[in-house]
């Protein structure tokens, strides 16, 4: 490279406008997103402790989030297909933070504490 050139990396073409940089935002959300049920191991012990599982049900939640990644793509595929990039995107980014939500609300509030019987 000469000094007055640049790479193409940082050519001013390759941001011509707030949209691109707009789609290189959702991309890198989107690909945070992708790859969440790999971190499941991080926060499987708080799970197991919020719920009070054992280590076999919580096996069994990871295994659930394992199929549901890999039994879904053939529809999911199916439905970019017939809605186009940005509805499927959104769809699958609200099931996604339902997803997550509903876990934050159930590892955070836990089972209800259940008093134990009087003794007579």
């Amino acid at each position: 490279l000469s000094p007055t050139t640049s790479p193409a990396l940082f050519n001013d073409a390759l941001v011509s406008s707030p949209r691109d940089l707009l789609v290189f935002f959702v991309g890198c959300v989107a690909m945070v997103g992708a790859g969440t049920l790999y971190s499941f191991g991080a926060y499987e012990d708080r799970l197991k402790d919020a719920l009070r599982l054992t280590q076999a049900q919580v096996e069994q939640v990871g295994f659930i989030g394992d199929l549901g990644v890999y039994l879904n793509g053939p529809w999911q595929g199916a439905v970019a297909d017939q809605l186009g990039p940005k509805k499927s995107c959104a769809i699958w980014a609200i099931a996604l933070f339902v997803g997550y939500f509903g876990l934050s609300l159930a590892t955070t509030s836990g089972p209800k504490e259940t008093a134990a019987p009087a003794a007579v």
